[in-house]
């Protein structure tokens, strides 16, 4: 069971994309999101990231912010809890990466197909296609559940690529900036898993993002914020009580949709929460 030390308002919890999201485009700066941040805060509310980036990326971004509490890593792969003095896996949805490396190697010569991954690139390269320092890249490269790539070839073969995963059981979901080649999981289903374990099923669930890899999260959603990005328009979020689309992109979009979310909610004379839904009881 998730520490409820994070929950102090157990009626509501906030679930947020990091990238493109609470964290600017390539400078990664949230200064920008750091009003919405106290925002939330005043309400006695802690975000839980849940992102692509790995648990000890979260993790020093969660130091940062001087904040604790779950996390979700890589898309889905897990749902971590922070601690003091130790980190723990709570849930794990993906087949360790490690173990279907060798069997994307192989579809890759095999196919004939032309992309680039983590695993292929010095810590330079990886600096330099990246944006990020020294320490960020390194947490970045350490990965556990999936491969972040750089597709390098036709959309015909893209497709044929995505079938012969399939068949080997793995899944290719779409971020901001790369190709992320995993097990059959999502952020979805770790958002699912959270609200059935943070000690209150009933809790709302408020979920912000910008991407495709976003959009399972924001169809579990009660109200689901669509940060503006140039592959937000492609969302198709169906499932949350209401769908808010930010005018603002990143940080600045993440603290307008946190804000606009909560005005959603002062504006219901009562809600009752059914089935892990929200009905709406004028």
């Amino acid at each position: 069971m998730i520490n409820q030390n994070y929950y102090k308002n157990s009626n509501v919890m906030v679930i947020s994309d990091l990238d493109g999201s609470f964290l600017a485009p390539i400078t990664y700066s949230f200064d920008e999101a750091l009003r919405g941040l106290k925002f939330l805060r005043d309400r006695n509310i802690e975000p839980v990231f849940s992102s692509s980036k790995t648990a000890s990326e979260i993790l020093a971004i969660q130091r940062k912010i001087k904040s604790r509490g779950p996390l979700i890593c890589e898309n889905g792969g897990a749902v971590v809890e922070t601690r003091p003095n130790e980190n723990s896996m709570l849930k794990i949805f993906g087949r360790p990466r490690a173990i279907w490396m060798p069997q994307l190697i192989k579809l890759r010569q095999e196919l004939g197909l032309n992309f680039q991954g983590f695993s292929d690139w010095s810590m330079s390269e990886l600096r330099d296609k990246t944006g990020l320092s020294e320490l960020s890249a390194l947490a970045a490269k350490t990965r556990s559940f999936s491969e972040p790539i750089i597709w390098e070839d036709s959309d015909t073969k893209l497709d044929y690529f995505k079938v012969e995963l399939e068949r080997n059981n793995l899944m290719a979901i779409e971020g901001g900036q790369f190709l992320s080649i995993q097990s059959n999981y999502d952020k979805g289903r770790a958002t699912r898993w959270l609200r059935s374990h943070n000690g209150n099923t009933d809790a709302l669930i408020i979920a912000l993002g910008d991407g495709p890899n976003d959009q399972t999260m924001l169809s579990e959603a009660d109200i689901a914020v669509v940060i503006k990005s140039p592959k937000s328009y492609s969302l198709k979020v169906e499932g949350p009580l209401r769908v808010i689309h930010t005018d603002n992109t990143g940080p600045q979009g993440w603290t307008e949709g946190i804000i606009e979310a909560f005005f959603t909610l002062n504006c219901l004379s009562a809600v009752s929460l059914k089935k892990g839904r929200c009905n709406i009881v004028f």
